[in-house]
């Protein structure tokens, strides 16, 4: 797996902490799935 590099300010790095809190995942996990999801539908167009 390659290592991919995020570059994000201070809001959303606490709107990201704030969604990973409620469903309960750490903020790593929550970004994965941001882009398993972004690329999965980027496949389908």
């Amino acid at each position: 797996m390659s290592n991919i590099s995020i570059y994000m300010d201070e809001n959303t790095l606490k709107l990201l902490n704030k969604e990973a809190e409620a469903e309960k995942r750490s903020r790593s996990n929550l970004i994965r799935k941001i882009f398993i999801d972004y690329i999965e539908n980027k496949d389908k167009e």
